[in-house]
Order: C-alpha cells, then structure tokens, then sequence
C-alpha cells in the first residue's frame, strides 16, 4: 500500500483531492468520484466518467 497524499478537512467539511490521486484515478473535470466502505471498514475510491 502506499500514500498518495493527504488532505485536511477544511470549512463545511470541504477537501480539496490531491493530483497525485486524479492522476491514478484518471479524474478529470466533470467525474464523479465515488467512495464505498467494505466489509473491514477500509474506504475505497473509485472513479466514474462523468
């Protein structure tokens, strides 16, 4: 496993998504990015064509 970066939540629970991981997922302008929590609570990231 390894990190792609970290975020801080800021005001009205907004954060900004770091490059490192738009350039994993592929995300550009206009993607959903989805989040789903699995059955050992880990939190996975997916990215949707938006």
């Amino acid at each position: 496993m390894r990190l792609l970066g970290t975020v801080e939540v800021m005001t009205n629970k907004r954060v900004t998504i770091p490059n490192k991981l738009l350039e994993v997922l592929k995300a550009k302008e206009g993607d959903f990015l989805l989040f789903y929590e699995d059955d050992d609570g880990k939190i996975i990231v997916k990215m949707e064509k938006g």
